[in-house]
């Protein structure tokens, strides 16, 4: 088992390569040195590696700023750079993500994610996302705005993983999404932190799939179908119109 990670020795972030040889139980380090050092920048973090089959290598989505680095290597040790996808509208993007899916619609579709915060446009501070095509090298969106997994609060830092059927074979028509119930303007503030002492944590796996909507494919996400046998009681809503705000009457059971 192999994992790519970020390290910042000396406060310069770079990704470093760990192996595994007992399932995962430990990981010890290949070597000291990192398999992509830093440039010289100070955002150099989060590598997101696929392998991509297409054309038989490895692709890593690196967060650099206020862009996300590509890269290939034939073997996970040697690194290539070979574009880049800009963002000077969304803040500091972190967290990239590379996949593709299968539509309801029988078709295949890559969507580009990344957390980014764009407040400053009225827009969520969440996991943003476009589909497109991806050519190896390049990742070419279908429209310039990013869709948005989550419009509230308090999903950043979302990673996503394939569905495995029961045989082993990846499902392409699902994951599931992990996300940070918190976000960076208040990591050590939070509201329940003197009340309660709690900080943050993270959200409930989401299953998500991607469905074909007016003119546009958009991800749509549930609480994971895992927790079907934990529901103890269910409220129906029914359509809710909301401006601004709308506090729900509904409290869990203690």
């Amino acid at each position: 088992m192999i994992a790519l990670v970020t390290q910042a020795p000396q406060g310069r972030q770079a990704q470093y390569l760990w192996y595994s040889t007992d399932r995962g139980r430990s990981f010890q380090p290949d070597g000291t040195a990192p398999v992509l050092p830093n440039p010289g920048v100070q955002d150099f973090r989060d590598p997101k590696v696929i392998w991509d089959a297409d054309r038989g290598q490895w692709f890593m989505v690196n967060a650099e700023g206020q862009k996300l680095g590509f890269y290939t290597s034939p073997n996970l040790r040697s690194w290539q750079r070979v574009g880049e996808f800009v963002r000077t509208d969304l803040g500091l993007l972190e967290c990239p993500d590379l996949f593709r899916m299968t539509v309801d619609d029988g078709t295949s579709h890559w969507i580009l994610g990344t957390s980014a915060n764009g407040k400053s446009r009225g827009l969520p501070a969440t996991y943003a996302y476009w589909t497109g095509a991806f050519s190896g090298t390049t990742f070419t969106p279908d429209h310039a705005e990013p869709e948005w997994l989550d419009y509230g609060y308090d999903f950043y830092g979302a990673v996503t993983y394939p569905h495995h059927d029961a045989s082993g074979a990846e499902d392409a028509t699902l994951r599931r999404a992990l996300g940070w119930a918190n976000f960076w303007d208040y990591p050590h503030n939070t509201p329940t932190l003197a009340t309660d002492a709690y900080n943050g944590d993270d959200m409930i796996v989401r299953d998500i799939r991607l469905k074909k909507g007016s003119g546009s494919y958009h991800l749509v996400s549930a609480p994971t179908a895992g927790l079907d046998n934990h529901v103890k009681r269910s409220h129906r809503l029914g359509d809710v119109a909301v401006t601004g705000t709308h506090d729900l009457d509904i409290w869990p059971m203690t």
